[in-house]
């Protein structure tokens, strides 16, 4: 992306020059030896891959030259704060130190997955053994439903034995709700892919109108449920709906691989669990075998 010309640019040093000394062993972890330097401020190298980066990421091209210049200024202005924050002593506080690590950590994390993803890339394959898997987990029909949630599975029990009983009508059971204040669930159509399982279930031996017998698990909340109406499900076009699948896909496998090397991962606790908390007295004496009770203080898998 870079052009060997703009180093030449005359708003540059005379010459760009090779690190060769980084100074303190912190500097060493962001600038190699081998970096193009286009200037150093108080010390401090501004290299051409920093320029490089700020480019790419304003959709800067490499012939335009006024606006790089605008960019290796605001890198010179960052470096001048930057040494005015060090001469301060603000690179030894704790917070700072903290701040800069958890950035650093976020960084390798994003280029770490997208060269992952590069070298692993979603195939047609995939994609389309995805969307056979979808249509199959959607089923035939869709449904329009209403749900009362319940905070316990024991009142919506209740409430589906009174309606089957014939002592209650679900109409009843909606308008108490709402005037208590509860959400009752109207979604657009779902299908069966949209549901748990045992839901799922459910709404494929329903008719219209029919209230399903028993209450449905929802996240906290307990639902009952009637099915409103039922309408044949014609799937999109793997066509229409490619992209969003990869897009699926990819975030799938970047999740899975950090959870490999989550599991993988040699963690060892260095304090009691409880000295990370501010709040705990801090002259409590720790447990002398960790917080779990296990001498060795390894994390249980």
């Amino acid at each position: 992306m870079f052009c060997n010309k703009l180093i030449k640019s005359a708003f540059f040093l005379p010459a760009a020059v090779l690190l060769t000394a980084c100074g303190a062993d912190d500097e060493a972890r962001w600038v190699h030896e081998d970096d193009v330097v286009l200037v150093e401020v108080g010390g401090e190298p501004v290299t051409k891959a920093m320029l490089e980066v700020v480019m790419e990421n304003g959709g800067v091209g490499e012939d335009d030259t006024e606006r790089m210049r605008e960019l290796l200024d605001g890198l010179i202005r960052l470096q001048v704060v930057a040494n005015a924050a060090e001469q301060q002593g603000l690179s030894d506080d704790p917070k700072v130190r903290a701040e800069r690590r958890i950035a650093d950590l976020r960084v390798q994390n994003v280029r770490f997955l997208d060269r992952y993803r590069e070298d692993n890339p979603v195939t047609e394959g995939d994609i389309q053994r995805a969307y056979r898997e979808q249509v199959e987990r959607s089923g035939r029909a869709r449904y329009r439903i209403e749900a009362v949630p319940f905070e316990q599975q024991s009142e919506a029990l209740a409430a589906l034995d009174a309606v089957e009983r014939g002592e209650r009508d679900f109409a009843d059971v909606v308008a108490v709700a709402e005037a208590s204040g509860a959400t009752v669930v109207r979604p657009d159509w779902i299908d069966l892919s949209q549901v748990p399982a045992s839901f799922a279930e459910s709404l494929e031996e329903a008719e219209a109108g029919e209230v399903l017998p028993v209450p449905q698990a929802m996240g906290d909340s307990w639902l009952a449920v009637r099915v409103l109406a039922i309408d044949d499900l014609e799937p999109p076009p793997l066509a229409d709906v490619r992209e969003g699948i990869r897009r699926t896909l990819t975030a799938r496998q970047g999740e899975a691989l950090v959870e490999e090397l989550f599991q993988g991962a040699e963690i060892v606790p260095m304090l009691p669990m409880t000295a990370a908390d501010p709040e705990v007295d801090s002259d409590r004496e720790p447990d002398a075998d960790g917080p779990s009770g296990d001498p060795s203080g390894a994390r249980s898998e």
